[in-house]
């Protein structure tokens, strides 16, 4: 992570117990220059992939691309 260059948006669940949410926020403040973004959601590492978590966390990917592309 210390060697990235480019902007990255993390997306994290909070209950995640494969990958901590606090493993993510970690990473992301590891990024240099303060390019490290994250957003997180109170739910579980698979349940980010339904519903409205997976849509909030779509529209969050989205609007990160077009504010750095």
């Amino acid at each position: 992570v210390p060697d990235i260059q480019v902007p990255v948006l993390f997306v994290s669940a909070k209950q995640d117990v494969l990958c901590p949410h606090e493993l993510v926020e970690r990473a992301a403040g590891m990024v240099p220059g303060g390019k490290g973004s994250i957003v997180a959601f109170d739910t579980t590492h698979m349940k980010i992939y339904h519903g409205n978590y997976l849509k909030d966390a779509a529209a969050a990917m989205v609007a990160f691309f077009k504010s750095h592309i």
